[in-house]
């Protein structure tokens, strides 16, 4: 077995209010990363709001982004 392409996931989705919240678990090259993703409609339905955290060996970093749908 070729380590370096060896990948291990899982992964599930849930609801936190109106935010759908998907949570996945990583083990690719000897690494564990975990990645939160949450996802939120405007009200007025013009965007979609995903907020990303990701937790690797160093700690964790986040990120936001904004996709415009109208």
């Amino acid at each position: 077995m070729d380590e370096a392409k060896w990948v291990e996931h899982s992964g599930s989705h849930s609801w936190d209010g109106d935010t759908l919240v998907e949570d996945s678990r990583w083990k690719m090259r000897g690494l564990l990363l975990q990645f939160e993703r949450r996802l939120l409609f405007s009200a007025d339905g013009t965007e979609l709001r995903v907020r990303e955290r990701i937790n690797g060996p160093q700690g964790a970093v986040e990120g936001e982004f904004v996709v415009p749908l109208a």
